[in-house]
């Protein structure tokens, strides 16, 4: 049962380090180097997100060699020993000790920032003291927090990318009660407004329906009762842009509808608006034929009001034919009721 469960570890420990050095090798971190961790490879402030991952899945390389001697004036000599890699590491490269915490993770704008630990530190005579002093620095200890947070896997831009998903979620669930608020509405022929484009104006529908929602839903009443939120979405320019959306969309649908028909006659129908503006309705009846559920309908749409200066029979006939050719729709299709 034990060697079972070591061959498993084993194994593990085998898919890890082919992955790591998969992903290494993708970001131009040498694993051949006998030391591929040491700071000798890497320069002072890495930037790279990917890198730091990688060095902190390798783990820290903890070479075991006869250090170098380094001799004094006075004729005493002294060595980096094996017993200091419990709190620091030992770079082969530059013969000097450095503290992976903060060369990863060290705030390099906090006034207190200071790079001998990064760069390394090679007074072996009083490595101890120094040692001691670096742990209880304002930097090492804030540098510490933030490897802790790594380790939990909540590194910053996680907790920054949950923070934005969230936010994006929330004005999604918004943006999708306003959306279904305009069409039950419009769906009656129900204004919105009336002519005062004021939010708190108790008279408009749209309020009306929003404070209503909002005694039963959370997310309308978070939206309103928090102060923080300042931006509400409710105004009448956005409602104006929400219309125009859904009636380009559902205006598209039509087309492909139409565009899919045999064939299509053209009802028009001239009239003026509030500012005595001339404009024509368009409206096409078209055949749908459901092949999957062996079902025929017929359709009349509604394509829009469109403005015509004249109303001799050519302007109809070129405001016919842009209309088609706006909207894609094969003019040859066209037949007389």
């Amino acid at each position: 049962m034990k060697l079972k469960r070591e061959e498993q570890v084993n194994k593990y420990r085998g898919s890890l380090d082919s992955f790591v050095k998969k992903k290494s090798l993708n970001l131009g971190f040498n694993i051949h180097h006998e030391y591929p961790t040491d700071r000798f490879y890497f320069e002072e402030n890495i930037q790279n997100i990917a890198i730091k991952k990688c060095i902190m899945s390798y783990g820290p390389r903890r070479p075991k060699i006869v250090f170098p001697i380094t001799k004094r004036e006075d004729g005493s000599s002294y060595h980096f020993s094996s017993y200091y890699y419990e709190q620091t590491l030992k770079s082969v490269g530059l013969d000097c000790v450095y503290c992976e915490t903060c060369w990863l993770f060290a705030n390099r704008h906090y006034s207190y920032f200071q790079k001998a630990w990064i760069n390394g530190v090679n007074d072996w005579l009083n490595l101890t003291n120094k040692i001691t002093t670096h742990e209880k620095s304002l930097e090492h200890i804030e540098a510490s927090k933030t490897r802790a947070l790594w380790k939990q896997n909540e590194t910053i831009d996680k907790i920054s990318e949950r923070q934005y998903s969230e936010e994006a979620l929330f004005w999604r669930n918004v943006l999708e009660r306003i959306i279904k608020v305009i069409i039950f509405l419009t769906a009656g022929n129900t204004a919105l407004r009336g002519h005062e484009h004021k939010q708190k104006c108790n008279s408009e529908h749209f309020d009306g329906e929003v404070r209503l929602l909002a005694e039963y839903d959370p997310i309308i009443n978070q939206l309103l009762n928090d102060e923080k939120k300042k931006v509400k979405y409710f105004s009448w320019k956005v409602q104006n842009e929400v219309i125009e959306l859904l009636a380009t969309n559902i205006r598209n649908h039509i087309c492909d509808e139409i565009r899919n028909s045999q064939c299509f006659p053209i009802i028009m129908d001239s009239t003026q608006d509030i500012v005595k503006l001339d404009q024509v309705s368009v409206v096409i009846w078209y055949v749908v034929i459901n092949y999957d559920d062996l079902d025929i309908s017929i359709k009349e749409s509604f394509l829009g009001f469109f403005k015509i200066d004249k109303h001799e029979a050519q302007d109809y006939e070129e405001l016919i034919s842009e209309i088609l050719l706006m909207f894609k729709i094969d003019i040859n299709k066209c037949r007389v009721l």
